[in-house]
């Protein structure tokens, strides 16, 4: 009987210098054929007006920029993982709740789960923003902006 290699197959990457135009192909094939949708899910989405604008800081501003860039051109675990690490930050650093002593916490840093957003809201956060319909903070289930957070 013969011996079965179980090694794995060597594995090697090497860097390449990509063809002049391979952004411009790569772009025009993602977004050509769906000018239409593109269209409609930037009619959809919302923008955050900040005043004075220069007092939101820059890691806020461009998580919510990317996140919206990314929900137009259709790239949803992005804009997931972008929006909720948005609300993640205004949880830690917004003045009405970064040194709350009731806000469940991770090494110093408040976690984005029902409890804590329930928290937040009692503190004039408008996280009702995040709720679906028929949902609410007081469930043990974590809501789905949540829960989408979790699974990827």
């Amino acid at each position: 009987m013969a011996a079965v290699d179980n090694s794995s197959p060597e594995i090697r990457a090497r860097l390449m210098e990509p063809k002049e135009t391979a952004g411009e192909t790569w772009w025009g094939h993602l977004l050509g054929s769906k000018a239409a949708e593109i269209n409609k899910r930037f009619s959809q989405a919302q923008m955050l007006y900040w005043s004075p604008s220069t007092k939101m800081p820059l890691d806020l501003f461009s998580y919510v920029r990317e996140a919206s860039l990314c929900f137009t051109i259709a790239r949803y675990l992005a804009c997931l993982v972008l929006s909720s690490s948005a609300v993640e930050l205004v949880l830690n650093r917004d003045t009405r709740t970064k040194d709350l002593g009731d806000l469940r916490r991770v090494a110093g840093w408040a976690t984005l789960n029902n409890q804590n957003l329930d928290t937040a809201l009692r503190h004039g956060l408008p996280v009702n923003s995040l709720l679906s319909a028929g949902e609410s903070l007081k469930d043990t289930t974590p809501i789905a902006f949540v829960n989408r957070r979790r699974k990827h």
